[in-house]
């Protein structure tokens, strides 16, 4: 997820009749509830607007702040501190377009996060150790996007995952592709796609600006969100050194602002649709059903991960960015899902 300029105040829900079946049953969901509330903390000079989103085996919680590179940890017992703190550098600001964005976790609980600066010394993915120290993993450099008028220069890695093998997959929203980093930091512009590519969207009829975005793996295939397209699609990660080819998933007007993913045990994916400030879960034959929506709290919910601790995995955290609303609810949520979330590797 990243912030749109201009886009709406407030969202009205959107009723879906196109090509996604809506599901009539499903497992039982608990109420939404809020963890933490950023509303009125100042993080760095800047409004703490809650993005990223990752949770360790242990049950800690870490929360990245777009606009303050800021690494909020929260212990099991909910205890909040600033973790770790990365430079936004020149661009920082609301005006400035730099951000703190996606996260993830290896498997030695070791933390990634997308930092998107512009500037070449900085800008791609950097590890946070335990303690939380900051060094940058991977570079990403200037690329050209064909789908985007010819643009050359720098993307917005945004969403990150990590495959069985242990290398990272990280979205690119402006350059309509996804990048591939090995486990020595290597980088590689892996794919590139116009599905992927930013486009006019359902609200306010001008050219978006976030194209792939939220990404996680299941059985073998690689699910990427097309925020502006309304859209899922997945990749078949070749084992032979093919070419990745990306299939649509699911497309209709109700995703578009298809964010953050996550899937349970039995393989049903969870979506934050942000501009639509709705939850839901998407089964794998396609049926999709709402689980909470701006009655709920949900305000341009971003990002989504499940507890990792036995006994508590059936709990789906997600952090509202807050922007659709008036006034803005920042914050930490989570809800029962009602089945197990996929564990970490």
């Amino acid at each position: 997820m990243r912030f749109k300029t201009g886009l709406f105040a407030a969202l009205a829900v959107l009723v879906c009749t196109g090509g996604i079946r809506f599901a009539a049953a499903g497992p039982v969901t608990g109420p939404a509830t809020l963890v933490y509330s950023f509303d009125n903390i100042s993080a760095g000079g800047f409004s703490a607007n809650p993005e990223g989103l990752a949770i360790d085996k242990k049950g800690n919680i870490y929360v990245a702040l777009y606009y303050s590179g800021e690494i909020w940890k929260f212990t099991p017992d909910g205890t909040p501190s600033v973790f770790a703190t990365l430079d936004l550098g020149p661009y920082a600001g609301p005006n400035g377009g730099a951000a703190l964005v996606g996260m993830a976790i290896d498997d030695d609980d070791n933390l990634f996060v997308c930092l998107v600066t512009y500037v070449p010394e900085s800008h791609g993915v950097w590890k946070v150790d335990h303690h939380g120290h900051a060094s940058l993993f991977a570079a990403l450099p200037e690329e050209t996007n064909p789908y985007a008028g010819g643009y050359t220069g720098y993307g917005f890695p945004n969403g990150l995952s990590f495959d069985d093998a242990g290398n990272l997959f990280v979205t690119d929203s402006y350059l309509s592709g996804i990048w591939k980093i090995t486990r020595s930091g290597s980088a590689t512009f892996w794919l590139q796609d116009p599905m992927f590519n930013y486009a006019p969207n359902t609200f306010n009829g001008q050219t978006g600006f976030y194209g792939a975005n939220g990404i996680e793996f299941d059985r073998g295939w690689m699910y990427v969100t097309s925020t502006d397209q309304g859209l899922i699609a997945r990749i078949r990660v070749p084992k032979d050194g093919a070419a990745p080819r990306a299939e649509v998933f699911v497309q209709d007007p109700s995703l578009v602002g298809a964010d953050g993913l996550a899937f349970d045990v039995e393989h049903n994916l969870y979506v934050a649709v942000d501009y639509q400030n709705n939850l839901v879960r998407i089964s794998p034959q396609g049926s999709m059903t709402t689980l909470a929506t701006v009655g709920n709290g949900l305000d341009y919910p971003a990002s989504t991960s499940f507890d990792q601790r036995h006994g508590d995995r059936t709990t789906l955290y997600y952090t509202n960015f807050g922007y659709n609303l008036s006034p803005a609810q920042p914050s930490l949520m989570k809800i029962d899902v009602g089945l197990p979330g996929r564990p970490l590797p």
